[in-house]
C-alpha cells in the first residue's frame, strides 16, 4: 500500500510540474519535478522534463544531466539523445556532440536537421571538409535548406573557395531571401573578389535585416557609398 502511495505522490509532483512548466514558472517546475524523482529516481519524464526546465533557465550542465539518465532509463526515446547533442553544442562539446549526432543519424538517416547539426560541429573544430559532405548530404536530402547552403559556403571560405562560397551564399539567399548572415556572408566575399560596392549592397541588406555585424562593415568601407 505505501508503495502505492509514493507512486501517487510522485505522479502528483509530476502533474505539478507538467502544469508550471507549461505556465512557464520554471524554477517551481523544477523544484516539483525533483520532488518526483525523490520518490521515483527511475522516473523518466521527471527527469526529461526537468531537463527542458533547466535548459530553459540556461543550467545546460545540470540539464544534460538529466537527458543521460532519461535516455539511460529510456533508450528508445530519440529525443533524449537529440536534447543531449544540442546541449553539448550550447557548452562547445563539439565532439560529444558529434558522436550523438552519428548515433542518431543511424536511427533516422533520412533526417537532414541531423547532418546539418552534424556539420555545424565539425566546422566548429575546423573539420572543415568533413562539414561540408555533411551539408551536402542534408542538401541532398533537403534542397530548400538555406542554412545549409549558408553553412556550406562558410566551410568553402574557410577553405579559400571563394567562388564556391559565393554560389553557395548565393543559393542561400535565393531560397530565402531575408536570411541576413547569408548576405553578409557574400558581401564578404564580394568585398573580397570585386571590391567595394558589391559589398556593400550586400552589407546593406543585411543591416536592413537586423544584422550589427554588417551594420560595423558599412562604417568601415561604405560611408561614401550609402
Amino acid at each position: 500500500m505505501s508503495n502505492f502511495k509514493a507512486t501517487d505522490d510522485a505522479i502528483k509532483y509530476l502533474r505539478l510540474g507538467n502544469a508550471k512548466l507549461l505556465a512557464g514558472e520554471l524554477t517551481g517546475a523544477i523544484q516539483d519535478y525533483s520532488n518526483s524523482i525523490g520518490i521515483v529516481p527511475q522516473g523518466f519524464s521527471a527527469h526529461y522534463n526537468r531537463g527542458i526546465a533547466k535548459a530553459s533557465l540556461n543550467k545546460n550542465q545540470s540539464a544534460l544531466e538529466d537527458f543521460k539518465i532519461a535516455a539511460e532509463i529510456n533508450p528508445d526515446h530519440i529525443n533524449s539523445y537529440l536534447k543531449c547533442a544540442i546541449i553539448k553544442i550550447k557548452l562547445s562539446h563539439y565532439s560529444d556532440a558529434i558522436y550523438d549526432f552519428t548515433k542518431l543519424i543511424s536511427l533516422r538517416p533520412k533526417d537532414s536537421s541531423l547532418y546539418f547539426n552534424r556539420g555545424q560541429c565539425k566546422s566548429m573544430l575546423n573539420e572543415h571538409q568533413n562539414a561540408i559532405q555533411d551539408f551536402n548530404k542534408a542538401i541532398e536530402i533537403n534542397s530548400m535548406d538555406a542554412d545549409a547552403f549558408n553553412k556550406r559556403g562558410e566551410s568553402k571560405k574557410a577553405l579559400n573557395n571563394s567562388l564556391g562560397a559565393l554560389d553557395d551564399f548565393t543559393k542561400s539567399i535565393e531560397i530565402e531571401p531575408r536570411h541576413a548572415i547569408a548576405h553578409r556572408n557574400r558581401g564578404n566575399i564580394r568585398f573580397e573578389l570585386y571590391r567595394l560596392n558589391h559589398g556593400c549592397a550586400d552589407w546593406r541588406v543585411a543591416s536592413m535585416l537586423g544584422d550589427h555585424e554588417s551594420d560595423k562593415l558599412l562604417g568601415m568601407y561604405c560611408q561614401s557609398n550609402i
